[in-house]
């Protein structure tokens, strides 16, 4: 499903719940459903919230393992679902359209680049420093 039709289709349900609650009940039953709305539209807004007050503690790009990161990634996993895995926001490595390239790094100089597509995780690829380079830059 498209994030637009996504938005129509919340915004069309909480619509006709509105209309639902104020036939069935009267004025109470609007103000019910809409406050069962501001309720849940609070609910994600504080998600959102903790989510990047974890990652404002933790550098930008850093991660604790970048092995354990590419095990437990899964393809549509959206962008938030990813920083609270990791507690750390991505270094934007290319961004073009609805198209987003980040990249998380370990202590040993591993990463993990992660393409976002309209939002959601479409492939990742894991990467090692080679043998013979210069040392890996530890994280800030």
């Amino acid at each position: 499903m498209t994030p637009h039709l996504k938005a129509f289709a919340l915004l069309a349900t909480a619509a006709v719940l509105l209309v639902v609650g104020y036939a069935n009940r009267g004025i109470g039953g609007l103000l019910l459903v809409l406050g069962a709305i501001v309720f849940l539209t609070l609910l994600y807004v504080m998600r959102i919230t903790r989510t990047l007050r974890a990652a404002a503690d933790t550098p930008k790009g850093c991660i604790g393992s970048a092995v354990m990161l590419n095990a437990q990634l899964r393809e549509g996993r959206t962008m938030l679902q990813v920083i609270q895995q990791t507690r750390a926001l991505g270094d934007l490595l290319h961004a073009c359209g609805d198209t987003e390239t980040y990249r998380w790094r370990d202590p040993g100089g591993a990463w993990v680049d992660a393409t976002f597509v309209a939002g959601r995780l479409k492939h990742w690829q894991l990467g090692r420093p080679e043998a013979a380079s210069e040392p890996p830059q530890p994280c800030p």
